[in-house]
Protein backbone atom coordinates (compact mmCIF):
# COMPACT_ATOMS: atom_id res chain seq x y z
CA UNK A 1 0.00 0.00 0.00
CA UNK A 2 -0.21 2.37 -1.85
CA UNK A 3 0.13 1.07 -5.36
CA UNK A 4 1.05 3.02 -7.43
CA UNK A 5 3.34 4.92 -5.06
CA UNK A 6 5.29 8.16 -5.21
CA UNK A 7 7.85 7.94 -2.41
CA UNK A 8 7.39 4.78 -0.32
CA UNK A 9 5.14 1.76 -0.12
CA UNK A 10 4.36 -0.50 2.80
CA UNK A 11 4.19 -4.28 2.90
CA UNK A 12 2.09 -5.76 5.70
CA UNK A 13 4.11 -8.78 6.82
CA UNK A 14 1.87 -9.62 9.80
CA UNK A 15 -0.02 -12.13 7.64
CA UNK A 16 3.14 -14.06 6.73
CA UNK A 17 3.10 -17.35 8.62
CA UNK A 18 6.82 -17.26 9.27
CA UNK A 19 9.17 -15.20 11.40
CA UNK A 20 11.97 -15.46 8.85
CA UNK A 21 11.62 -14.46 5.22
CA UNK A 22 13.39 -12.55 2.48
CA UNK A 23 12.27 -9.62 0.37
CA UNK A 24 13.76 -8.99 -3.05
CA UNK A 25 12.87 -6.14 -5.38
CA UNK A 26 13.61 -6.31 -9.11
CA UNK A 27 13.22 -3.69 -11.81
CA UNK A 28 11.35 -4.46 -15.03
CA UNK A 29 14.58 -5.74 -16.65
CA UNK A 30 15.20 -8.20 -13.82
CA UNK A 31 17.97 -6.28 -12.07
CA UNK A 32 18.01 -7.01 -8.32
CA UNK A 33 17.67 -3.72 -6.41
CA UNK A 34 16.92 -4.88 -2.86
CA UNK A 35 17.79 -8.16 -1.16
CA UNK A 36 16.86 -8.16 2.52
CA UNK A 37 16.55 -11.04 4.97
CA UNK A 38 14.36 -10.76 8.07
CA UNK A 39 14.79 -13.20 10.95
CA UNK A 40 12.17 -11.48 13.11
CA UNK A 41 8.95 -10.53 11.37
CA UNK A 42 8.59 -6.75 11.90
CA UNK A 43 4.87 -6.70 11.00
CA UNK A 44 5.43 -4.16 8.22
CA UNK A 45 8.21 -3.10 5.88
CA UNK A 46 8.53 0.30 4.23
CA UNK A 47 10.31 0.35 0.86
CA UNK A 48 10.92 3.19 -1.52
CA UNK A 49 14.11 5.10 -0.79
CA UNK A 50 16.08 2.59 -2.87
CA UNK A 51 13.69 2.96 -5.83
CA UNK A 52 14.28 6.35 -7.40
CA UNK A 53 13.05 5.91 -11.00
CA UNK A 54 9.43 5.81 -12.13
CA UNK A 55 8.37 2.45 -13.53
CA UNK A 56 7.22 -1.07 -12.70
CA UNK A 57 8.92 -3.25 -10.10
CA UNK A 58 8.48 -6.75 -8.78
CA UNK A 59 8.60 -7.53 -5.06
CA UNK A 60 9.31 -11.17 -4.23
CA UNK A 61 8.64 -12.42 -0.70
CA UNK A 62 10.09 -15.84 0.11
CA UNK A 63 9.54 -17.96 3.22
CA UNK A 64 10.75 -21.50 3.77
CA UNK A 65 7.45 -22.84 2.42
CA UNK A 66 6.01 -20.16 0.14
CA UNK A 67 6.89 -17.48 -2.41
CA UNK A 68 4.81 -14.53 -3.60
CA UNK A 69 5.52 -11.90 -6.21
CA UNK A 70 3.82 -8.51 -6.21
CA UNK A 71 3.94 -5.86 -8.91
CA UNK A 72 4.29 -2.24 -7.79
CA UNK A 73 4.47 0.94 -9.82
CA UNK A 74 6.38 4.09 -8.93
CA UNK A 75 4.94 7.31 -10.35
Amino acid sequence: FPNPFENNFEINTASINSNSFSVKVYDIRGKLLINERYDNNPGKIVIGDQIRTAGSYFVQINTDSDAKTLKVVRL
